[in-house]
């Protein structure tokens, strides 16, 4: 219905999908104070990096024994893609109605692994055993508007202020937007293996973080379970490592 060009279809459609993304993550840089950022990364920079980790280790063992083929009508592709995502705008909702408002600025770092780069450098390594064809500008397009953000935020207090106060606002125009993308009929008829692989996903996920969040970061769980959550845009995942790893 809103697929008629310009603004209309830019707002309405899937098109702003990567504008929002990218405003979300300059309005969180807004919100990081260089002052308290060893705080940020001590307790959010962990378990990012940590879910990053165990992730990596998952998506290994199931290519090892399953291979590309997969088991349960789950590829090897599809589960390396899901087990590494994050849905951000999840885990910023969580973090900011329930846990120290000032983890929210983690929003950027956890964008990166539900892009494309970590899944290829697996899928390269696994296929090809080399990393000639990663593609590392989704990465260093994730920082751009968050050291940007940064810098603004940090040179004039306003500028959190005013794009703090948007990122609610933001959300709700991302989760219409990646809605735009989303094919219900599609979702259903993956039938049985849409749902193992969802509850692969929480199993594998979910006890691990929290128990690293609560009994080795001492915090309260909150964002360990933010954390457990796939996002909308990992649906395109396996298309763009296709894609390139045939280029």
């Amino acid at each position: 219905m809103f697929r008629i060009g310009g603004p209309s279809e830019a707002f309405f459609s899937s098109a702003g999908t990567n504008y929002i993304m990218g405003l979300l993550v300059f309005a969180s840089g807004t919100t990081v104070k260089l002052s308290k950022i060893g705080k940020l990364l001590k307790h959010q920079g962990y378990l990012v990096l940590f879910k990053i980790i165990i992730s990596i280790v998952f998506a290994y063992a199931f290519l090892f024994f399953f291979g590309l083929d997969g088991i349960w009508g789950i590829s090897g592709l599809s589960f390396v893609s899901i087990i590494l995502s994050i849905n951000p705008a999840i885990n910023l909702s969580i973090t900011d109605q329930y846990g120290d408002k000032e983890d929210a600025a983690i929003y950027p770092f956890a964008v990166i692994p539900s892009l494309p780069a970590i899944p290829l450098i697996i899928m390269s390594t696994y296929v090809y055993g080399g990393l000639g064809d990663v593609d590392w500008m989704p990465v260093i397009s994730v920082f751009l508007p968050l050291a940007v953000g940064i810098l603004l935020g940090n040179l004039d207090e306003d500028m959190a202020k005013v794009f703090g106060a948007c990122m609610p606002a933001l959300l709700i125009l991302l989760g219409w937007l990646l809605g735009q993308s989303m094919n219900l009929f599609s979702a259903i008829r993956t039938g049985v293996s849409g749902v193992l692989v969802s509850i692969l996903f929480i199993i594998l996920t979910m006890p691990v973080i929290d128990f690293f969040e609560t009994k080795i970061l001492h915090y309260e769980g909150y964002s360990g379970i933010g954390l457990s959550t796939v996002a909308g845009v990992t649906t395109a995942v396996p298309a763009i490592v296709r894609w390139r790893c045939h280029k």
